[in-house]
């Protein structure tokens, strides 16, 4: 399991400026020379520098270049000192302000080899990076004369520490681990942020590689409850993102005194993180979860903090793709070592999964690539979750999954899903309750099927774009959502009310060929999706359009629509009706007993219009099914009309 938390980029703060009376009072300060202060220029402040096992409690001294606003160097590569009596930087030969204008200002710890980029602004190539190093770093941009300038630093580096425990703690088992080596590239080149006290961005040679040992800071012994921890023993690395670092981790395993397992030299354990995406500023920990069995392969969980401040970071990216993240809502993210299937125990309750610690109250999550499935109930009822990121390994959805994921608002399922499963967002309790943020899901196009009630109950779910490769939508599938528009890109088998209650949809096209069961778009007169009372007003479709000859296997299919005031029907084929699926009490079109009359899909005055194809040759009667109700004025029904 994975621990991360994300930091917000340190940034370390502004020493209060002198005003330009009080500098020119003292003799040492030329009142018009450039000079810079920075919060850490201050007695027991000035922490910005550290290495591994060693803090310089001091920036004593860094490098600065200057660019006037038509990107015209002013000066290259000086060296700013820090001088306690005037706690700020000097130059050994004085720069001065301009008579006018302002000036970019680009600050480094420690300087590489020096190019500039198309605006004069320095670039830094580091070969062989020397992991004991910090590097922190500056940017002002159009700086206007203020003596001392005050410069924010920022570190542009990566920190990593190792720590380990036993992967099973039910073992009576004592680990000890004798050596972390760490591979990762060592070539770079930074270049500064284009904002002030932004951080800036490298470019990373992923080709060149350096071994970091922690042979001088093992070996460390811990049992089974235990673990090890790095201490104050960390690299300061180059910040890879789409390259790899590699983990070679040596221990023994101890039972009763006695060593059962031993994984040294040759035999040590590797583990290897693609694309870690690391960010500048970040303390990394790798925690190795470590077995004693010889086949097994070591995985670890990560902690990322802020190295300073210990802040958290919302806006991080995995540090391995293989690995499932969990942010919370205290701010702090987990990651778990999840393969096949994220799924809870059958229960009639909304409880999700136990693989991941305390996943209700997770805000977000990005599942792993070594996840196949995304199982039942796994995040149902995770009513803070805002957002999950589903990979293409994963390639099926089990029954309530995200039912009652209350703050999700939307959602992208992966290519090679073909089945959206019952109640996938919903979940019953006497009413519907669906995922009640949910505004828009993009759906693949592989999908074929969209189950019973999957969405059912979703009241901030507009609109729904149905791929051309869905053929099923099964019953209720969307029944007493607040949709508005629905659009089929092709034929479809839409399954007994599969939009009932759907009442802000005004108008639907649909596909030549789909079939129709029983109220597939029913609207609701007694009650509003929102579970309250309604009336003619709360329907709202007007306008209705079939494609094409389409199969009807159910009644009622407008029950309650009484503002349905135009069906389009562009066919000179009569529709085929299924008399298994129509009675003498209930028409294609709408109910047709008395008792049932507020169902009829009429309006209170006039006549609505059922328009056909010029050239179509079926009547009024071809188109009642045992009661001719639908086009029977003295109900106020349908007229036939060949206009089309």
């Amino acid at each position: 399991m994975k621990k991360i938390i994300f930091l917000s980029v340190m940034a370390l703060g502004l020493m209060a400026s002198c005003s330009e009376d009080e500098l020119m009072s003292n003799p040492s300060q030329d009142s018009n020379a450039i000079a810079f202060a920075t919060q850490t220029a201050g007695k027991a402040a000035r922490k910005a520098m550290t290495r591994s096992a060693v803090t310089i409690n001091s920036i004593d001294k860094f490098t600065v270049s200057a660019v006037d606003e038509n990107d015209t160097p002013f000066f290259s590569g000086v060296e700013f000192i820090y001088n306690p009596a005037t706690e700020v930087f000097h130059s050994s030969t004085p720069y001065y302000w301009p008579l006018s204008g302002s000036l970019n200002f680009y600050a480094i710890s420690n300087p590489g080899t020096e190019s500039l980029d198309a605006h004069n602004a320095p670039m830094y190539a580091y070969e062989d990076w020397n992991g004991e190093t910090d590097l922190v770093a500056a940017t002002v941009v159009a700086g206007e004369k203020t003596i001392p300038y005050p410069l924010v630093f920022q570190h542009v580096l990566s920190q990593v520490y190792v720590s380990a425990e036993a992967k099973d703690k039910t073992e009576q088992l004592t680990y000890k681990l004798t050596s972390v080596e760490m591979t990762t590239p060592c070539d770079g080149t930074y270049s500064f942020a284009d904002a002030t006290a932004g951080v800036g961005s490298w470019e990373i040679d992923n080709k060149s590689s350096k071994e970091y040992s922690y042979a001088d800071a093992l070996p460390l012994s811990f049992s089974e409850t235990g673990s090890a921890k790095s201490g104050s023993t960390y690299w300061n690395i180059l910040p890879v993102t789409d390259g790899k670092i590699l983990f070679k981790v040596g221990y023994q395993v101890f039972q009763n005194g006695k060593m059962i397992a031993e994984f040294s030299g040759a035999n040590a354990k590797t583990c290897e993180v693609i694309s870690p995406n690391l960010v500048s500023g970040k303390r990394y920990v790798y925690n190795f979860l470590l077995t004693r069995g010889t086949e097994d392969a070591i995985t670890f969980t990560t902690s990322i903090v802020d190295w300073d401040e210990n802040a958290n970071v919302t806006d991080l990216e995995p540090l391995d793709p293989a690995l499932t993240y969990v942010t919370y809502t205290d701010g702090t993210t987990k990651s778990f070592d999840i393969e096949g299937v994220i799924e809870a125990e059958q229960s009639i309750y909304v409880r999700p999964t136990e693989m991941i610690d305390n996943v209700k109250n997770a805000t977000s999550i990005k599942v792993g690539n070594k996840v196949t499935s995304i199982g039942y109930k796994a995040f149902a009822g995770c009513k803070y979750m805002t957002k999950i990121d589903i990979p293409s390994s994963v390639q099926s959805l089990g029954e309530y999954a995200f039912a009652q994921c209350d703050a999700l608002t939307e959602l992208t399922l992966p290519e090679g899903i073909t089945v959206l499963p019952k109640r996938l967002f919903s979940y019953q309790n006497g009413w519907n309750y669906g995922a009640a943020s949910l505004s828009k899901v993009n759906l693949p196009s592989t999908l074929t099927t969209i189950g019973e009630s999957a969405f059912a109950g979703c009241p901030s779910l507009k609109s729904i774009n149905i791929p051309a490769s869905v053929t099923e939508i099964e019953q209720f599938a969307f029944n007493e959502t607040n949709l508005e528009q629905v659009t089929f890109n092709g034929p479809v088998h839409l399954g007994m009310s599969a939009f009932s209650g759907c009442n802000n949809i005004e108008k639907v096209s649909i596909p030549a060929g789909s079939v129709l069961e029983t109220n597939c778009f029913r609207q609701n007169l007694g009650r509003n999706p929102n579970n309250g009372l309604g009336s003619a007003k709360s329907t709202h479709l007007i306008e209705v359009t079939f494609e094409g000859k389409v199969i009807i296997n159910g009644y009622a299919q407008f029950w309650g629509c009484v503002n349905l005031g135009r069906i389009n029907y562009l066919s000179t084929e009569l529709p085929e009706f299924s008399l298994e699926g129509i009675t003498e009490s209930y028409n294609a079109w709408s109910s047709t007993k008395a008792e049932n009359a507020m169902g009829y899909n009429t309006r209170e005055s006039g006549n609505n219009l059922f328009c056909v194809p010029a050239n179509a040759t079926y009547t009024e009667a071809d188109l009642d099914v045992f009661t001719p109700v639908v086009f029977n004025s003295e109900y106020c029904g349908f007229t036939l009309s060949k206009t089309l």
